[in-house]
């Protein structure tokens, strides 16, 4: 660019030369050398255009690269402030993909086990070891409700009265079962309590895959006692 701005300066200071010697030199030079001059003069003007528009195209470039560095100075300022915002994200999914790893290095230590067998062995290996397992947390499932029964029959102390055997049917507090705290048992369906105002106190299932053994709840003068299914109430302190 520097380059080109000397030349345009050097074509301009060879016309003014030209533009002042003309006047001066027309009348003692012959037709030839006039046309000469005239050519030369021409040139330098052609030149002088052709450097003029280059100057143009020169500043349309320099304002598109300002334009262009601007835009990317906005771009990098976007982009230092979003890693601000998404450090804590990336932190994230770091602890996360070094947890992954770890569980798949566990998972190739505990699958070596099974590289120098048969493909039967292997497989009747892996049976053994999930039953196992499931084993293992049956235990420790019948271990924890065992202790919560223990628990619950620690904290309940029977009255010494005798249990009431209920048929599939609806009773009521204070006329067919006396008021008092009872704890059902021996159910095989939904066992439901409202109150005398109609208010919900146990809606339960009694016994099967999905219920429970047994529960103890209060009836008061006027509770409306549902049981679908045989059931005993106890009555306990």
């Amino acid at each position: 660019m520097k380059r080109i701005k000397n030349a345009k300066w050097f074509a301009f200071g060879l016309l003014i030369i030209f533009i002042t010697l003309l006047p001066a030199c027309t009348s003692g030079i012959s037709q030839e050398d006039f046309d000469s001059l005239q050519n030369e003069y021409d040139e330098i003007q052609l030149k002088y255009n052709e450097l003029s528009l280059e100057r143009d195209e020169i500043s349309l470039d320099r304002d598109r690269i300002s334009s262009n560095r601007d835009s990317l100075i906005v771009e990098l300022d976007d982009a230092v402030s979003n890693s601000y915002e998404y450090a804590d994200e990336l932190v994230g999914v770091k602890l996360e993909r070094d947890r992954i790893s770890k569980e798949f290095d566990e998972y190739k230590t505990s699958m070596r086990i099974y590289s120098d067998l048969s493909k039967e062995e292997a497989a009747n290996r892996l049976v053994e070891e999930q039953r196992k397992e499931t084993i293992s947390e049956l235990d420790s499932e019948i271990a924890e409700k065992q202790k919560q029964l223990d628990t619950l029959q620690n904290l309940i102390k029977k009255t010494g009265e005798d249990p009431i055997k209920l048929t599939a049917g609806y009773f009521y507090g204070g006329t067919d079962i006396p008021t008092g705290r009872y704890q059902v048992s021996n159910g095989s369906s939904n066992f439901v309590v409202h109150s005398s105002g109609g208010r919900l106190k146990v809606n339960i299932i009694l016994g099967g895959r999905y219920g429970v053994d047994s529960y103890v709840f209060d009836v008061s003068s006027g509770d409306e006692i549902k049981s679908e299914s045989p059931c005993t109430l106890t009555p306990i302190e």
